[in-house]
C-alpha cells in the first residue's frame, strides 16, 4: 500500500493545489472527505493527497500548507517500502521479524501531529 501511495503521488498532479488531476487525462479527482461534506470542517487527513503529490514533485512549501503532518506520513510511507522488503526477506530466510520500539513511537507522533494540526486549523483557519 505504501509503494502504491508513493507511486501515485509521483503520477498525480496538483497544479494550484486544488483539484488533484489524473495523469494523461487532466481529469480532476472527486473530493473525498465525507467528514467535511457532513460536518462542514475538514478532518485530520484533509489535504494529505495534495500534500503527498506536492512532496513527490518537490514542493515542500505547498505540502506544508495542505497538511503539515502529511510530511511525516509521507516519510513514513517511503520508509515502509525498504523496511517491509527487509521483513519479507528475513521471514523467507527463517529469521524473526525486526521489531523496533522507535517505529511505534514514530507512528504515535504522526497520529498526534495529524490531530494537533487539525485542532489548530479548526480553531484558527487562518493558521497557515
Amino acid at each position: 500500500m505504501a509503494s502504491s501511495a508513493v507511486a501515485l503521488s509521483f503520477l498525480l498532479r496538483a497544479p494550484g493545489g486544488d483539484p488533484v488531476l489524473l495523469p494523461f487525462f487532466d481529469q480532476p479527482l472527486p473530493g473525498m472527505c465525507t467528514f467535511k461534506r457532513f460536518a462542514g470542517v475538514g478532518c485530520p487527513g484533509c489535504g494529505l493527497t495534495r500534500c503527498f503529490v506536492s512532496l513527490a514533485h518537490g514542493d515542500v512549501r505547498s505540502a506544508w500548507e495542505f497538511n503539515p503532518a502529511g510530511i511525516l506520513l509521507f516519510a513514513a510511507a517511503i520508509f515502509q517500502i525498504p523496511y517491509r522488503l527487509a521483513q519479507i526477506s528475513r521471514i523467507r530466510r527463517g529469521l524473526p521479524e525486526l521489531r523496533w520500539r522507535a517505529l511505534d513511537w514514530a507512528l504515535w507522533l504522526i497520529l498526534f501531529a495529524l490531530l494537533a494540526q487539525w485542532v489548530v486549523r479548526t480553531v484558527d483557519p487562518t493558521w497557515l
